[in-house]
């Protein structure tokens, strides 16, 4: 069978040519796929996140009393540059001086009174030593007569003296004489040994009066801090925690600036009386933080320590290299003031971005990111841009 098809037609090789101008024929076609590739360049290139808006946060500190009293003080002025525990203002402190006063004649007093009770107590213990003196005195004499007497009786042939030796003879209970002479020498012996612990009795009680009558002394002057007195040993428990109660009142009737920064405001004037939880001046802190909002579908992109930059949006060509400090693990929902619809609500983390140090302020010079100020936060370094980002910028892309 014959492979020969007499109504099929050669195929004939298109000039170049008339290739090139079908395709032009065809440019609607052309079009289409063009914008069709602009369209996925566009997606790729000028939708990626690399940038939040933030602000530099403010830390304001509203100076109060922790009690009420009238303000005695303001040691600074609005505008003034203060460090931290820079005393700011002082309330009056008499009603805890006058309270600290009566605390001092108390302790006084019941010293004295204390002294008053070891005099009474030496006397006592004075008392008791000249009887023992006594006593012993007499022990010690009739030991000496007892003794001659007991020498007669045991050699009544050596007396000369008839009359003598008659009485000698006469005495002839020699037994209750060695009683009684034993009974001194006991006497004499328990004497001595009382003695020293009366003498050991005066000695303690003199010293605790003489250690009493210092306290008295010191007391009456008392003027330590809370922890000298704890240390000094001049108080008892519940004196020292009297004392240490009413000197932390005195303490604190100056009121300190906890943060440094610049006073901001002067609530009260010197003499007005101040309630509890009343400012009596504001100071605005140093910038320390940079706050931003990171939408919830970019939560990836950014972790604690991360590098980040930051500009300002006065000053979009200056960027400040710092990092991530922290990241809210709750998530916030802000309305979408960028969303044509109503009632739209976007989902993100407050991240918290350590203050530039290189915006701090040198010598003579202010913050480069002053409090308060809106500055845009970057991902990535800011740098060139594609060229459509140039042209159409956007909110989500580096200007």
């Amino acid at each position: 069978m014959s492979e020969f098809h007499p109504n099929r037609t050669t195929p004939v090789r298109t000039k170049p040519k008339l290739t090139t101008r079908r395709i032009l024929e065809c440019w609607p076609l052309l079009i289409w796929v063009a914008m069709g590739a602009l369209a996925i360049w566009v997606y790729k290139s000028g939708v990626t996140f690399n940038r939040m808006n933030g602000a530099v946060d403010v830390y304001q500190e509203n100076v109060t009393p922790i009690e009420e009293g009238r303000l005695k003080e303001i040691k600074v002025k609005r505008g003034q540059q203060v460090t931290p525990g820079t005393v700011v203002a002082v309330m009056d402190p008499a009603p805890h001086l006058l309270e600290m006063e009566t605390l001092k004649r108390q302790i006084v007093a019941d010293r004295e009174k204390d002294i008053r009770d070891y005099d009474l107590e030496l006397i006592k213990l004075d008392a008791e030593l000249r009887e023992i003196e006594t006593s012993v005195a007499e022990d010690e004499a009739a030991k000496r007569e007892l003794s001659k007497v007991l020498a007669g009786l045991s050699a009544p042939a050596a007396i000369k003296d008839p009359a003598l030796r008659a009485i000698v003879n006469a005495q002839t209970d020699s037994v209750r004489n060695q009683v009684d002479l034993a009974k001194a020498e006991g006497r004499l012996t328990f004497n001595d040994k009382h003695l020293g612990s009366v003498n050991a009795a005066i000695k303690r009680v003199t010293e605790a009066r003489e250690t009493l009558a210092n306290q008295a002394a010191a007391a009456a002057k008392l003027d330590l801090s809370a922890e000298e007195v704890a240390k000094s040993n001049l108080l008892n428990a519940e004196e020292q925690q009297q004392y240490i109660e009413i000197r932390t009142k005195i303490d604190q009737c100056q009121l300190r600036a906890s943060h440094g920064g610049i006073v901001d405001r002067v609530d009260k004037e010197v003499g007005e009386y101040v309630n509890v939880g009343e400012g009596v001046l504001k100071i605005v802190g140093e910038p320390q933080q940079i706050i931003c909002f990171l939408p919830q579908d970019q939560a990836n992109q950014l972790w604690v320590d991360k590098e980040v930059w930051v500009t300002a949006t006065n000053q979009p060509d200056h960027a400040y290299k710092t990092v991530v400090e922290a990241i809210s693990p709750r998530i916030n929902n802000l309305a979408d003031a960028t969303s044509p619809l109503p009632n739209q609500r976007i989902h993100g983390r407050d991240i918290v971005v350590k203050y530039p140090p290189e915006a701090m302020p040198g010598e003579g010079k202010a913050y480069a990111l002053l409090p308060g100020q809106t500055v845009v936060i970057h991902t990535e370094k800011p740098g060139n841009v594609p060229l459509l980002n140039r042209i159409f910028p956007s909110d989500d892309t580096v200007r």
